[in-house]
């Protein structure tokens, strides 16, 4: 009984998912849970049938719990693979303003500044700023900075500068530093949740379970309410 309820992270999870599937399997078929088999032997519950369902709900909300005591401290934090989920979408909408709205401005001022010449941005280079903050000797832990910090970075365009009567000329501008809006910031979070769930592993590793398994002992307990009205 020791290696069944062992203060082991996988194993929390995995008795919470096979119990949890095995309430939903439950209740889609509605089995009868009057009669059961245990190795090999066929048991038929005669008293307290009506709070089978209690029971079972109560196992799930006892591993439920077991489950989220064994959870890493940061585990509804985005880690690494998240961080870099986020990181490409936020970097992807200061891209998206840079094609629609800032290389035409870019490519205007300086044709105005040099009396008509033609610019083009050809590449830009995006710095997240909390790379940047981060050294060897003191490392930046993304989640602990504030959404303004989080979702600033740096900005360098690459130009190309055809000047009348003269040679091409292609270089590097000093670059700008770019903050996404918070209310666009909060929905491209919310955006790499979702795409977290289908390309990394955080949402299946801690998340998915614990919603899962409470949601199945909330099944249980309500069909146990429903039995008996």
């Amino acid at each position: 009984m020791s290696d069944i309820d062992v203060g082991d992270y996988n194993k929390s999870r995995g008795f919470l998912i096979g119990w949890g599937a095995l309430l939903f399997c439950l209740w889609f078929f509605e089995a009868d849970l009057t009669k059961f088999k245990l190795m090999g032997n066929e048991i038929t519950l005669t008293k307290n049938i009506d709070d089978v369902w209690l029971l079972l709900g109560l196992v799930a909300a006892y591993l439920w719990f077991r489950f989220y005591q064994q959870l890493p401290t940061d585990a509804f934090k985005f880690n690494d693979e998240m961080n870099e989920v986020y990181d490409g979408l936020l970097r992807w909408w200061v891209r998206i303003r840079l094609y629609l709205c800032v290389s035409k401005r870019i490519a205007r001022k300086q044709s105005e500044f040099l009396n008509g010449s033609s610019v083009k941005v050809l590449r830009v280079e995006i710095k997240m700023h909390h790379a940047e903050l981060s050294s060897p000797e003191s490392t930046v832990v993304v989640h602990e900075l504030s959404l303004t910090e989080r979702a600033t970075m740096l900005v360098k365009y690459f130009t190309k500068t055809t000047i009348p009567d003269k040679e091409t000329v292609e270089g590097w501008g000093h670059g700008e530093t770019v903050t996404v809006p918070s209310s666009i910031a909060i929905a491209l979070k919310v955006i790499a949740v979702v795409k977290g769930v289908f390309t990394v592993s955080w949402f299946t590793d801690y998340i998915g379970p614990l919603a899962f398994g409470g949601g199945m002992a909330v099944l249980a307990i309500h069909q146990w309410t429903v039995v008996n009205l």
